[in-house]
């Protein structure tokens, strides 16, 4: 990704309040960063083999299966994106989890505030050196 290039953010949550609760911050977070959104785990799995994201947030409730579940799908797929897992509530097995299956980290969406989203994305993307598809 170009330095003066927006980053490219998938979110993937099956809930649209999320999505305007997240929209909302990228607002707050200004130029820089574009928000797309998936509506479910399906989705998120078209939309992520079209290689054209920076960066990934995954809702940790996606239905059936977990963020968690998508993040070792993607990581299976060759994805070097970094991947933040939300939550609704902090849970410390549920954190470790994210974290050993390659989770750029894991949030709790009751304290995240858009200085905090925006940090833990490009700190995870600078770790990363940019995206994972050729």
């Amino acid at each position: 990704m170009a330095e003066d290039a927006a980053v490219r953010v998938l979110l993937v949550d099956d809930d649209e309040d999320e999505f305007i609760v997240t929209r909302d911050l990228f607002r707050e977070i200004g130029n820089g960063y574009e928000l797309s959104w998936a509506r479910s785990y399906e989705d998120g799995i078209a939309e992520i083999s079209r290689c054209d994201w920076d960066a990934f947030l995954f809702d940790y409730h996606l239905g059936a299966r977990t963020g968690v579940d998508l993040l070792r799908e993607v990581k299976s797929m060759g994805c070097r994106s970094p991947i933040l897992i939300l939550t609704g509530a902090g849970d410390r097995a549920v954190d470790l989890e994210a974290m050993q299956a390659g989770a750029a980290d894991y949030l709790d969406k009751g304290q995240l505030t858009a200085a905090m989203l925006e940090r833990s994305i490009r700190y995870g993307w600078r770790r990363r050196s940019g995206r994972w598809c050729a």
